[in-house]
């Protein structure tokens, strides 16, 4: 799973474990955790507290799903050649309407 804090969390605590790496103190796992979850309650972030709600299977089958979904957005849209024609054929439209009404106006 990704997992993205935002700048406003993720530049402090890297700046953080940078200091701690200098001062060669010591960091344990359990530090690691207390410091995070300081850092997102500064930032009034939530802190989940327990395991969830949801079982492993069900995640994985909303995964599944949700790729699934994006799948087939992807397959749907139109590739880069695909998007560069339409704005050709848009272009040789808008060419052809201008001639056209030039040609009506002599």
């Amino acid at each position: 799973m990704n997992f993205w804090l935002g700048s406003e969390i993720s530049a402090p605590l890297k700046k953080y474990s940078g200091a701690k790496f200098l001062s060669r103190i010591p960091m344990y796992m359990q530090d690691w955790i207390a410091r995070l979850d300081d850092f997102l309650r500064m930032a009034s972030r939530d802190i989940l507290s327990h395991a969830g709600k949801i079982s492993h299977e069900e995640a994985l089958d909303k995964a599944k799903i949700e790729y699934a979904k994006y799948q087939q957005q992807v397959i749907d849209a139109p590739s880069l050649v695909e998007q560069h024609f339409l704005a050709t054929i848009k272009e040789c439209e808008k060419a052809v309407l201008i001639k056209s009404s030039t040609v009506i106006d002599n």
